[in-house]
């Protein structure tokens, strides 16, 4: 599809990137502007044995205002409400994709086009520390909707619940959560369902249907220095008990995408109010 969630999908290369590295120093500014190095490796999508590794450079923002927010942690948000025991954004999340013309598995059929996700998280407060650091529960649900030749489409809707922990501490910053993610009939449908006229020996007719799409778990390890950043990532999916699990475009129930960043800020506003 953590649903190339940069599905870095920009599994998955700003979003795992952006998302997986995120830590800054105390006081913090309102808005920091930088640059990036990334590297990611993953598979052509979730359920594919073929994989792909790309590096590029990336921009990086962060806004700290009263309503709009954006980090590498959590994206960029609206924040609806919050307190130190929940917080409700409307959020997303983008997915590049990365080229599946020479899948193997993809054969003649069209390829798989990047996505972005936009809806509402729900951040609940678990361990009794507030939400910037210890266990709290995310309930995002988004509407997925891609970029192709004909603009923009809506592809589906999904939700990933997540049992998440994160920490700051000495300028170092750890997140790992686990999760199942599920999804409606027209979003497996975009990756695993396989229509008569893209049928042939070895690839039958499929039709997905909605429910459970795999468990997904995550970590995240960065540190800064001054101006300068770096981290790196870890996501593993089991496809295992998938609603999709028999699709003849699933090859392995084994989903894993790693990469690493590094980055310097070279721009800050005045620090954000408390």
């Amino acid at each position: 599809m953590g649903k190339i969630y940069i599905h870095l999908r920009f599994p998955v290369l700003v979003s795992l990137l952006l998302g997986a590295f995120g830590l800054y120093a105390e006081p913090l500014p309102k808005w920091e502007l930088g640059a990036g190095l990334g590297g990611i490796a993953l598979a052509d999508y979730r359920g594919s044995k073929e994989t792909s590794s790309i590096t590029l450079p990336f921009p990086y923002f962060e806004y700290r205002g009263a309503f709009l927010k954006a980090d590498r942690e959590d994206g960029m948000r609206g924040q609806l409400l919050a307190s130190d025991y929940f917080e409700l954004n409307i959020s997303g999340d983008f997915s590049p994709t990365i080229d599946t013309d020479n899948n193997r598995l993809r054969e003649g059929m069209p390829s798989l086009d990047p996505t972005f996700e936009l809806g509402t998280t729900l951040d609940i407060n678990v361990s009794g520390t507030g939400l910037s650091d210890g266990w709290f529960v995310r309930l995002p649900v988004r509407a997925v909707y891609t970029f192709n030749s004909n603009g923009i489409e809506h592809i589906g809707w999904l939700t990933h619940p997540q049992l998440a922990y994160r920490n700051h501490h000495n300028h170092w910053n750890i997140r790992a959560y686990t999760g199942p993610i599920l999804a409606d009939h027209a979003y497996h449908n975009y990756y695993y369902s396989v229509a008569p006229e893209y049928a042939r020996s070895g690839r039958e007719t499929y039709q997905a249907g909605s429910g459970y799409s795999g468990l997904a778990s995550g970590l995240s390890i960065t540190r800064r220095w001054g101006r300068f950043w770096a981290g790196a990532f870890v996501r593993y999916d089991t496809l295992a008990g998938a609603v999709f699990e028999m699709s003849p475009l699933v090859e392995t129930r084994h989903y894993f995408s790693v990469g690493i960043g590094t980055g310097w800020v070279f721009a800050s506003g005045h620090n954000a109010k408390p």
